[in-house]
């Protein structure tokens, strides 16, 4: 049986579990990556889809991961900053139906969306598109990583689709949420805060629905409807292949499935709220494309989201001056040495503030200049008469008094 190629990428993109590789974002990570000075460069990847299982296979139909790599040109250092749905896109667009004995069958949903950063890039891995898009400074670097969160505020949910009108040009009714519109929404940021973008074109993947109508919340609480829900998912749910089935009849099987997903009523899961929608009746009710799209246009808007209290607005200390060094080397000193280099500096001031003083307010000259020249002529000799006599009674010499008696 022959599928158009864009059901066969909806089996790809939905059989298949993938998810971003890495821990869930801690942008406190970062703080340490990047200091006052750096210049930093922003690269945008992509990576064949499903790589690790399928190696480049999915790179001839166009179908990618991407995220970002940020070099910090200073010191070197990198990485990889992405977004994905870590429980695989299977467990985002389909949930699990869990039935119960007495009651409804319960829908499990796992479509948490969470930003990945990983340290350093893993050009294996990221190798079909490597395109520099931004130089930016560090204090743009700082608002890019204090975005991350509001980005990512552990709410979202990872949406496949964009859910389009057939209008000319068309309604945007529900827009998609995935690695690629995370992508976009970072270069619009950077752009807004003034990076320096490349004007490289890059390109990006487009999958979206094409509804006749606006889509409708559907009542999940109303019995009626949420038996249709029930009905629609539980037709979806893979089927085992019977051990007396061929992989083509269990392929054939599958393929009528994903026709049947696709064709007439649809129930869409966005952000914790069930849609209702009526497909176009056409044979590609589902589109999927890859094209360059504009990124950082128009009029930039520096008033960006950030994180209250984003621990990257804690300041960097900067590397330490000869100043910085100067002053710890005095700090290391004993209390000895300060009070000796406090003297020397109190006797030097002493001198040369008295001499100034005497030469130009008492106009003094000669030795009279030097303040209090008096009492320091008679302190000298005091220091020697002391010194003498400390000396003989040491060493026993000169028993003779030498002192003039006063009469």
């Amino acid at each position: 049986m022959a599928m158009p190629q864009d059901l066969w990428l909806a089996v790809f993109f939905i059989i298949i579990p993938f998810a971003a590789a890495g821990h869930p974002a801690d942008v406190s990570q970062l703080k340490e990556f990047a200091r006052p000075g750096d210049t930093l460069d922003v690269l945008y990847m992509e990576a064949p889809l499903l790589f690790q299982k399928f190696g480049d296979l999915l790179e001839t139909i166009n179908a990618y991961h991407a995220g970002f790599g940020i070099l910090n040109r200073n010191t070197g250092k990198n990485y990889t900053i992405e977004f994905g749905a870590p429980n695989g896109v299977l467990s985002a667009v389909f949930p699990v139906l869990v039935p119960n004995q007495n009651n409804p069958t319960s829908l499990i949903w796992n479509n948490a969306a969470v930003i990945i950063m990983t340290p350093g890039i893993n050009t294996t891995y990221w190798h079909s598109h490597v395109t520099k898009v931004f130089t930016i400074n560090y204090d743009q670097f700082v608002q890019f990583a204090c975005w991350l969160p509001t980005y990512d505020t552990g709410s979202e949910t990872y949406n496949l689709f964009s859910v389009y009108g057939t209008q000319n040009p068309p309604n945007v009714y529900l827009p998609s949420l995935t690695c690629v519109d995370f992508c976009w929404a970072g270069l619009n940021m950077l752009y807004n805060v003034g990076g320096i973008a490349t004007g490289a074109n890059v390109s990006r993947d487009f999958m979206n629905l094409e509804a006749s109508s606006q889509p409708t919340i559907a009542n999940y609480n109303d019995p009626t409807t949420q038996a249709e829900i029930l009905q629609f998912y539980t037709q979806w749910q893979f089927p085992t292949m019977p051990a007396n089935e061929t992989v083509q009849q269990f392929f054939d099987q599958l393929i009528i499935r994903v026709e049947r997903l696709f064709n007439g009523t649809f129930f869409y899961y966005y952000n914790a709220t069930y849609y209702r929608m009526n497909l176009v009746q056409t044979s590609t009710p589902m589109t999927y494309y890859y094209a360059a799209a504009p990124y950082g246009q128009g009029p930039r808007n520096p008033a960006v989201p950030q994180q209250a209290h984003c621990p990257l607005f804690a300041p960097v200390p900067p590397p330490p001056s000869p100043f910085d060094n100067a002053i710890n080397e005095i700090k290391g000193l004993s209390g000895g040495s300060i009070f000796l280099i406090t003297l020397l500096c109190t006797i030097v001031v002493y001198f040369v503030a008295g001499t100034l003083l005497n030469t130009y307010k008492f106009k003094k000259t000669g030795l009279d200049r030097i303040p209090n020249r008096m009492f320091w002529v008679g302190f000298g000799r005091l220091i020697k008469d002391g010194t003498v006599w400390t000396f003989r009674k040491i060493f026993k010499r000169g028993e003779q008094n030498n002192y003039a008696y006063v009469q």
